[in-house]
């Protein structure tokens, strides 16, 4: 069995910028575990497949992203999942929920954990997490929770990440977004 997930990842420029974010709350707040993956939104949190069925998984991802369309994320401020989690908001989520279960669907023959999954998703880019302290997550969050912050990207593509035992590794591929017709 090998351990996947699938996630947005925004483009560059931001990708820096909340990757600083993410370092700066490791450096303060003693909080490394987010700096273990690069800054995201997930979609299909990590489930496990046999090894064999990547072709598979891989094809239906690129079956999906094909009939998808470039849509804007646009985030605002911080949120927080306490007494340990803090994130970036996503203003609008229904787009990112849409193509969650336009993905879900259409995959979850592959991995019972993906079958089973029947709640939604919270969509957000984690910041801190797990190793944040109750006490740290509490200075962090006098902050941080006022904090506006609100860039926002264009949604082009999927991207779909392995772990080989020590790490996360994008899975070479494309999953670009082709459609140029509107999916509502």
């Amino acid at each position: 069995m090998k351990l996947y997930f699938i996630a947005l990842v925004p483009e560059k420029k931001l990708k820096k910028e909340l990757q600083r974010i993410k370092e700066d709350f490791a450096e303060q707040y003693k909080s490394y575990h987010a700096l273990k993956l690069p800054p995201h939104i997930t979609l299909i949190p990590p489930f496990k497949i046999p090894v064999e069925n990547e072709v598979s998984l891989i094809s239906q991802l690129e079956e999906v992203s094909n009939k998808e369309k470039p849509f804007i994320v646009e985030l605002s401020g911080y949120g927080s999942f306490k007494p340990r989690v803090i994130y970036i908001n996503i203003k609008n989520p229904t787009p990112v929920k849409e193509v969650f279960y336009r993905i879900k669907n259409v995959i979850q023959e592959l991995s019972k954990e993906i079958s089973e999954k029947k709640e939604g998703i919270h969509p957000h880019i984690t910041i801190a997490t797990r190793d944040l302290s109750r006490e740290n997550f509490k200075k962090a969050w006098q902050l941080y929770r006022n904090r506006p912050f609100n860039p926002k990207f264009e949604v082009k593509e999927l991207v779909l990440f392995s772990h080989n035992g020590r790490h996360w590794e994008k899975v070479p591929g494309s999953f670009s977004f082709k459609s140029k017709d509107s999916q509502k």
